[in-house]
């Protein structure tokens, strides 16, 4: 693109971050200010005036999502060339890195990748077998676990001060050792063990700092301490670091995200330079000026206002009433009522059980809606255990695949059997798939199951060397047997189907074909879009999917948490259950960190582009009991001249 271009469609503030390439570079975006416009041009311009190779640009996002985005906003404008460019995620980015040098750090490259529900799994089998379950819970621990590996702290350089903590510290080490046993690392391990590779080998840490020559982070408020820690030692050399972000927007601290990684810059890089985008082009001029209004109330963030060209448009308008019931219904007859496309409609709430009242006003009124952050397809039973049969083909060592679907369909092997063999692997040292091919050997178990565990493993090998011949599995091959013929294999022959005809539920039955049906779908497509199909690639891709995009041409509302709501936008917002309590939350209140709760009410106000209606009630039932409610203290930080208030109703 030329110059001239860029500056015709672009506002100062913009053409100067787009320019200035060497170097350290702080863009402070505030929000609907065409960052994402900002980091496109300026990957083409580094790509087109510096004539460097694209490989050497990396752009990091946090979500798949926006990474699409930027990919094809940036093949539209270089062609094919952007093709061998770095436009990824976090974790992206590091499980790309691991598949080439994991074997160095101990790991084989054949790794899987462990989602959340398969470390929880992993962890409840520690806690039996240390007699801790009625101490912790699995999802407390997995928490634990992950607070520490977000700020980079391994289970051995935890430093324990209490009896709780040492047993903590006990389960992470376990939990580490079986995870390495299993050649798998979980979502933070991606993160931590590329930072541990970069540290032992500084030969390899070079070769990537040679490769990104230009880095560009995106949603820089985001990120935790390990991501600050990757992002430097890459950086080191060459520094020409871009972040942009808005410590405006710094909603995820509970994940880990540290806002003094943007605010604190310039301490790092002190010959930085800093650019604050400041111009909205989204919102009306009243919902913006509301939103500075409250965002300025803050003492911790970098002094900037947005502006827009755009007319002063509707006031803001907010309502309290008498019960959340009222509320709910009132919000969703409105809606009923009113011109606005259902799919240009959002209601945002603090907690995901406001939502109950909502969908049931919309089910009681006929109002189509979807719930955004319900479960993940690839969290689904059906799909995890299909997901499961791929997994340990790709990776035998993965004992938490292998007993997920050991005895699914049902083939008696039951849970003891299933122990007992898990107990000669441990006492061999080998894996549980080792011990499995073994069963002959191990005398405790009855011929019965003996019987049905070779039968399995039987299959299991049969499609392993069926795979691996067709080059699935290796560089070469015949390409006899595709995966989705494996899957097929999976639902008729060995007889997944036939069990899900059993649940005696034929709408349970139908949700579940129809999501198989999706997976073979997306297998296909992805058979098709690569010469060569590689099943860890494949896995990989479906193991850091963060989310079900939403999908705008539906028409229907959609009902989301403030938190899920980022990087969106809509016509018109509500933003219902403004009260003090619940949003800003009792927690924030006890614990003064209210300024983050004030950062989300500036991220929901600003997802506002023509209309925003906030709502609260005078009782709301609260753990089983109705409670008297006052309106948020954020309410009273809109100024009435942007904003129209009724109290009583």
């Amino acid at each position: 693109m030329k110059t001239i271009d860029i500056i015709k469609i672009m506002n100062p503030a913009q053409v100067e971050a787009v320019f200035t390439v060497d170097g350290p570079l702080l863009v402070f975006a505030g929000a609907g200010s065409g960052k994402t416009r900002v980091l496109t041009y300026r990957t083409t311009y580094i790509f087109e005036h510096k004539k460097i190779d694209p490989s050497h640009i990396l752009a990091i996002t946090f979500t798949n999502k926006a990474a699409k985005e930027m990919k094809e906003r940036i093949e539209k404008l270089i062609g094919e060339d952007s093709k061998s460019m770095w436009i990824t995620t976090f974790h992206s980015m590091c499980a790309r890195i691991l598949r080439k040098h994991a074997h160095s750090i101990g790991y084989k490259n054949n790794f899987s990748i462990y989602d959340t529900d398969d470390s929880k799994l992993l962890i409840q089998k520690i806690l039996k077998y240390k007699s801790y379950q009625k101490i912790f819970l699995p999802k407390d621990v997995l928490s634990f676990v992950s607070s520490l590996k977000t700020k980079g702290i391994r289970a051995k350089e935890y430093f324990a001060t209490t009896n709780t903590e040492e047993k903590l510290k006990e389960i992470y080490t376990e939990y580490d050792e079986e995870l390495f046993k299993n050649n798998a690392f979980d979502f933070d391990d991606l993160l931590i063990k590329v930072v541990q590779l970069f540290r032992e080998y500084p030969t390899v840490l070079d070769e990537y700092q040679e490769l990104f020559q230009y880095i560009m982070v995106d949603e820089y408020q985001d990120t935790n301490e390990i991501q600050f820690i990757l992002i430097s030692m890459l950086a080191e050399k060459y520094k020409n670091i871009c972040v942009v972000g808005d410590d405006d927007q710094s909603i995820y601290s509970f994940r880990g995200a540290n806002i003094k990684n943007i605010l604190d810059f310039q301490k790092y890089y002190p010959d930085a330079k800093i650019i604050k985008l400041e111009e909205n082009y989204r919102s009306s001029s009243n919902i913006l000026n509301t939103a500075n209004a409250v965002i300025k109330n803050n003492k911790v963030r970098s002094i900037k206002s947005l502006t827009t060209t755009r007319s002063p448009g509707k006031k803001v308008y907010y309502q309290n009433y008498k019960t959340a019931t009222t509320e709910a219904n009132s919000v969703v007859l409105e809606i009923l009522h009113k011109l606005y496309d259902y799919r240009d409609v959002a209601i945002l709430y603090r907690t995901n059980a406001q939502s109950r009242l909502l969908e049931e006003s919309c089910i009681k009124h006929n109002l189509p809606y979807r719930i955004i952050g319900g479960l993940n397809f690839y969290k689904r039973k059906e799909i995890k255990d299909l997901i499961a049969y791929l997994k340990i083909i790709a990776n035998p060592s993965d004992a938490v695949s292998v007993k997920r679907i050991i005895n699914t369909p049902k083939r008696n092997i039951g849970d003891t059997t299933v122990s007992k063999i898990e107990t000669y692997a441990k006492s061999k040292g080998i894996t549980l798939y080792k011990a499995l091919l073994q069963v002959e050997d191990i005398p405790s178990i009855s011929k019965k199951a003996v019987s049905a565990t070779c039968d399995f493993m039987n299959t299991i090998e049969e499609y392993r060397y069926k795979l691996t011949k067709s080059g699935v599995l290796d560089i070469s091959g015949d390409n006899s047997y595709s995966i989705h013929e494996y899957l097929n294999d999976i639902l008729y022959k060995i007889g997944y189907l036939a069990e899900l005809e059993n649940l005696n539920d034929s709408e349970t039955y139908k949700n579940k074909e129809e999501n198989i049906e999706e997976l073979m779908s997306k297998v296909i497509e992805f058979e098709e879009s690569e010469k060569t199909f590689k099943l860890d690639k494949f896995l990989e891709e479906i193991a850091l999917v963060s989310g079900v995009d939403i999908e705008t041409e539906i028409e229907r509302i959609t009902l989301m948490t403030l938190h899920s709501a980022k990087g969106l936008e809509f016509k018109k917002v509500y933003i219902v259950g403004m009260e003090e309590g619940l949003f800003p939350s009792i927690n924030s209140i006890i614990e003064n960190n209210v300024e983050e709760e004030r950062r989300l009410c500036y991220v929901g106000i600003t997802r506002a582009i023509d209309e925003l209606i906030i709502t609260s009630a005078s009782e709301r039932m609260i753990n089983g009991r109705i409670q008297k409610t006052k309106p948020s203290r954020f309410i009273n930080e809109m100024p009435d001249k942007y904003i129209q208030k009724i109290y009583s109703v």
